[in-house]
């Protein structure tokens, strides 16, 4: 991924579409798109550009993404919501060597508790 297309992708903040198709209820038929916005949201990781860090973390988009999955009308699967916490902590992880605002944000918005309440299921 070219750091022109992460950079189009915060300029227009079209992330929030990414962040929003893999928490969100979908028809079979589309679980494609949402496979492709989580492996787009890794590679965005793993090339940490600030730029894209600041506008995850500004647009507070891991609050976004959590909040999809919680609420009461949310159908996900069991394995779709691990596939949105495994993109989540890659993210985490990729983006961790140049800030900790992503970290923090996946703190403030419970995800660890959340994360438990559904293991513990």
């Amino acid at each position: 991924m070219s750091n022109a297309c992460v950079e189009e992708l915060t300029r227009r903040d079209d992330l929030s579409l990414l962040f929003n198709a893999i928490s969100s209820n979908c028809p079979q038929r589309n679980q494609p798109w949402r496979i492709q916005a989580s492996d787009m949201l890794i590679l965005i990781g793993k090339h940490s550009l600030q730029t894209a860090i600041q506008c995850i973390h500004s647009n507070k988009h891991i609050a976004q993404c959590v909040d999809n999955i919680r609420r009461g009308t949310c159908d996900l699967s069991l394995g779709d919501i691990a596939r949105v916490y495994e993109t989540l902590i890659y993210l985490l992880i990729e983006s961790a060597s140049l800030s900790t605002n992503l970290m923090d944000d996946f703190r403030l918005a419970h995800c660890y508790v959340h994360m438990k309440d559904i293991i513990l299921r």
